[in-house]
């Protein structure tokens, strides 16, 4: 995929997680502007490269270069606060 930069880069995506139940987290990142971002509770898919969630950081840092800055997540909207509909007993 290419990099949302516009740099002709190509996105790389790397995932830590549980072996077992294929869930765990991502990092994508191009490795020409180096920026990417952190998802987590993703489905890791069949013959995905994967850490487990133990990995050393020696592991990781061999994964994700430590150059990569991860962009922080966007926030999101303010929502209102509802209050919930209260139960009425017998109706």
């Amino acid at each position: 995929m290419p990099c949302p930069n516009g740099d002709h880069g190509r996105v790389r995506v790397f995932y830590t997680g549980d072996p077992e139940t294929r869930i765990g987290t991502a990092i994508v990142w191009c490795p020409d502007c180096r920026q990417g971002i952190y998802v987590s509770r993703v489905g890791i898919p069949p013959g995905a490269e994967t850490l487990p969630f133990d990995a050393t950081q020696e592991e990781g840092d061999a994964a994700v270069p430590p150059a990569v800055v991860l962009l922080p997540p966007d926030r999101a909207p303010e929502q209102p606060l509802r209050r919930p509909t209260p139960v009425v007993q017998g109706a």
